[in-house]
């Protein structure tokens, strides 16, 4: 167990969550208490004596007793009268002191825990998000938030368990130190018993260690479920599948309760066996000590109250034991998360800095595949996309059309191939002024549970209030806004379930126009809204178009949302199967023309 504390401290410090100043000032003040708790218990033995000899003996004692007279010119020389009086005054301030110095170890110790827990929460959170986007896509809500909230918190809880056990090895000391002048080979053999059946509870703290590493990959699985399930709730409810899902969640419940159960059964069982074991003990150095060994009655009774004191701290060596076979397994997690999204952080690229396209954007060459995929998603991608035009890129499900657009801010490194901004490789640009440069709308719109000026000034803070009025102007969102009535203060819900999907489209497109990025990417920005909704989406991209402002690349099913676009791009089985302007390719025959056909035919049935 000290080797693992060693360890785990020094795996502490070594990441910079925990300073060496922390642990020197947790383990003086330990000593410091034990210091003060250890004078106050020895001097019981002169306060018994002169209970039982009279106060009036210091001076014969003092010429009998190297001890006391030591003690009786220590007095002297601090101007104090050796005497019962001044004896329990002592004793008093002793208690004090170490109740004071206690609070100020354990203020200091949650100090400690807590700050490791935050630190280690943001320490994970970051480092998780800054890994690659491939990797991070794998991680998984529940995942995610076990790692923040379960595995910080318990990884930082092991450090009460050090100190514990640290206060249990200093106190054992101390305590040994007074009763072993008093009943030397009562105690040496207490010692050894005690030993021994110490590491007879290294058992159960083997099987508790073991334990508690499945209740970790199980609760990680389980918060997976629940994330799952709560975010499909929809789908839940319309296929009448609550009492299915509840009886599924039912057995997950059921194995987290087993193994609780478990886990709390070696705690019992250790108590169970320590307890006995330790009265059994402390009982025999007792008897030992009055019937073989004739121990004075003062002596005896200092004796007894450093047993009642030792057997609890003794009981709580075992109790550690189990609570590092509890938390252990999640600071190893926590630290092995923690080594595995740092290995897979994403390169941040040149440091070049990318302020606007002024010409074009180049994709030479760009061929594309997925972990496990046998074919290539892209292959063979050239095209060139003309700044300040809208481009839109269409083609049927699974053509490669997202795969292009999130190449762009780097999200997926091509295998092969370059993309080119204005003739410059985008990996020689700095990847937060990259990212910084490019507006993303999707299909399905990311809103947040906050306000609706917190939402279209997120990336940018530091936007004032005409500022967001503005944006919200440009993409037609001020007119709902202002109806609403807390305005921009209206809380929307988590990913603004309180708004129409029409409105958190306009919503989402007010960000991206707040955020003053050069280049806007509309993945699907209609597929999900109704004509009306469609129509006021198209008239704010018009408006964007018709100020020559922004590189605007638009991937579309609807032919109709992007029939105003410069340049069309027409993708088929992850390759460009043609390009070039709309009313060229009406004329060629190829995909686009048939699905134009195809649409046109549907619009005039529907009318």
């Amino acid at each position: 167990m000290p080797v693992q504390i060693y360890h785990q401290l020094r795996e502490l410090v070594g990441r910079g969550l925990l300073t060496r100043r922390r642990i020197l000032l947790q383990v003086i003040l330990i000593l410091l208490t034990i210091l003060f708790e250890t004078i106050g218990l020895s001097l019981l033995i002169p306060v018994l004596k002169l209970i039982e000899s009279g106060a009036g003996v210091v001076d014969e004692l003092a010429m009998q007793s190297r001890y006391w007279r030591i003690m009786k010119d220590t007095f002297d020389i601090v101007g104090l009268t050796l005497n019962l009086s001044s004896l329990l005054l002592i004793v008093f301030g002793m208690i004090c002191l170490r109740q004071i110095v206690r609070y100020t170890a354990q203020m200091s110790m949650s100090h400690t825990k807590q700050m490791v827990e935050r630190d280690l929460a943001l320490r994970l959170f970051r480092t998780t998000l800054h890994s690659a986007p491939l990797a991070l896509q794998d991680v998984g809500t529940g995942r995610f938030t076990f790692m923040i909230n379960t595995l910080a918190n318990g990884a930082a809880t092991i450090l009460r368990t050090h100190a514990a056990f640290l206060n249990g090895v200093i106190v054992c000391a101390a305590y040994l130190a007074i009763s072993i002048p008093l009943a030397p080979i009562p105690t040496v053999v207490g010692i050894l018993l005690a030993g021994l059946v110490m590491t007879a509870m290294g058992k159960f703290a083997r099987l508790a260690r073991a334990i508690s590493s499945r209740s970790v990959d199980l609760r990680q699985r389980f918060q997976n479920h629940l994330a799952e399930r709560y975010q499909n709730w929809r789908l839940i409810k319309l296929v009448d599948s609550v009492e299915p899902e509840t009886k599924a969640l039912t057995r997950w419940a059921q194995r987290i309760y087993n193994l609780d159960i478990d886990s709390i059964r070696m705690s019992a069982l250790t108590d169970l066996t320590v307890v006995p074991v330790m009265t059994g003990l402390t009982l025999s150095i007792l008897y030992l000590s009055v019937s073989v060994l004739h121990i004075q009655v003062t002596q005896i009774a200092v004796l007894i109250m450093v047993l009642i004191r030792l057997e609890p701290v003794v009981r709580s060596f075992s109790q550690q034991r189990q609570a590092m076979a509890r938390f252990g397994p999640q600071f190893d997690r926590a630290i092995s998360d923690l080594d595995e999204f740092s290995k897979l952080r994403e390169q941040d690229g040149g440091g070049r800095e990318l302020t606007g396209v002024t010409q074009e954007i180049e994709f030479s060459d760009v061929t594309f595949s997925y972990p496990g995929s046998e074919k290539p998603t892209l292959e063979g991608i050239s095209v060139r996309i003309p700044a300040r035009q809208m481009t839109a890129i269409v083609g049927p499900s699974g053509a490669g059309k997202s795969t292009i657009v999130d190449m762009l801010p780097r999200l997926l490194r091509p295998a092969s191939g370059r993309i080119r901004i204005d003739g410059v490789p985008i990996e020689d640009f700095s990847l937060s002024s990259l990212r910084r440069s490019i507006a993303f709308v999707s299909q399905k719109s990311v809103l947040f549970d906050m306000t609706i000026a917190e939402n279209i000034r997120y990336g940018r803070p530091d936007m004032s209030d005409e500022m967001v009025a503005d944006a919200a102007r440009l993409a037609q969102a001020d007119e709902f806004i202002t109806r609403l009535p807390g305005g921009y203060q209206t809380q929307i819900g988590e990913g603004g379930v309180k708004l129409s999907g029409g409105q958190q489209q306009r919503l989402a497109l007010a960000r991206a126009f707040a955020s003053g990025a050069p280049i806007l990417i509309l993945d699907e920005p209609t597929s999900a809204l109704d004509y009306e909704s469609e129509a006021k989406i198209k008239q704010v991209v018009q408006g964007i178009l018709d100020r020559r402002e922004k590189t605007i690349i638009v991937i579309a099913h609807r032919l109709s949302t992007v029939a105003a676009a410069d340049t069309m791009i027409v993708m088929e089985q992850g390759r460009i199967v043609e390009a070039g302007p709309p009313a060229r390719l009406d004329n060629s025959g190829g995909w686009y023309k048939r699905m134009l056909d195809m649409q046109n035919t549907r619009a005039g049935e529907v009318q």
